[in-house]
């Protein structure tokens, strides 16, 4: 892994438990428009599967969860930011 990439990782692992606060709040709430966006999408297409890349806390995963007979993988360089995903519901 470069060091730019742990960098990265690093970081987002410091920020995870402030993460979906702190992304609230410099997009001014708007991110969660996109996310309804990118379900609302998906579901149209009715997928088997989905790869989530950089899901972050997984809140589109999890929004993608009501998709019935859809797999998805979230998957993300940062093992904080799965950790807080893992705890919602």
């Amino acid at each position: 892994m470069s060091k730019k990439n742990n960098d990265n990782r690093e970081m987002f692992d410091s920020i995870s438990e402030e993460y979906d606060f702190i992304n609230n709040l410099i997009t001014f709430g708007a991110h969660n428009k996109w996310k309804k966006k990118i379900v609302s999408i998906s579901k149209k297409t009715n997928p088997k599967k989905i790869l989530d890349l950089a899901t972050g806390t997984s809140d589109i995963a999890i929004e993608l969860s009501s998709i019935k007979n859809c797999k998805i993988i979230g998957v993300d360089p940062s093992s904080k930011m799965l950790e807080v995903g893992q705890k919602k519901d």
